[in-house]
């Protein structure tokens, strides 16, 4: 009988969290908001990077970065393997991660693109016509007043 009322308290509590969206009202954490912490065009303002996110297990986030500079939106169509509970953040720096590369004093945005669930996945022709790239770990730089990819090397 114990147990009967310690699962049924369980479903009553599951179920009201679940119509209230109380859930929803519970902050995640994200104390660094170490993606917005970065000057990638280099006019000493920290530039806007977000994701967004289909929802499965392993699939797939889409980055945009918006550039302080010129207020442009960059929208790419890559496929990023998901696995992040709290959002994209640095915990993965093999698959996500934002340093100065090439040491020219700008940060660069290095992604395994094109993965699902650890899979390695052909890079689509689209891609490789548009964005110049051929593997599936490439870089996102600011060069020329814009946003260029190229492979990581």
């Amino acid at each position: 009988m114990k147990q009967f009322c310690s699962t049924l308290l369980l479903i009553l509590l599951v179920n009201f969290c679940h119509a209230t969206n109380l859930l929803d009202t519970i902050p995640y954490p994200n104390p660094s908001n170490w993606l917005n912490s970065f000057d990638l065009d280099g006019d000493k303002i920290n530039d806007e990077i977000y994701f967004d996110y289909s929802g499965g297990a392993h699939c797939c986030y889409h980055i945009h970065i918006k550039l302080s500079s010129n207020e442009t939106v960059y929208d790419y169509p890559f496929d990023m393997d998901g696995g992040y509970i709290f959002g994209v953040d640095n915990s993965w720096p093999d698959k996500f991660d934002i340093q100065d590369y090439d040491k020219d004093g700008l940060p660069e945005i290095k992604m395994m693109i094109q993965t699902y669930n650890a899979e390695i996945g052909k890079v689509p022709f689209k891609w490789k016509t548009k964005y110049h790239i051929k593997s599936n770990t490439i870089l996102i730089e600011y060069e020329n007043g814009k946003l260029i990819t190229r492979d990581f090397k």
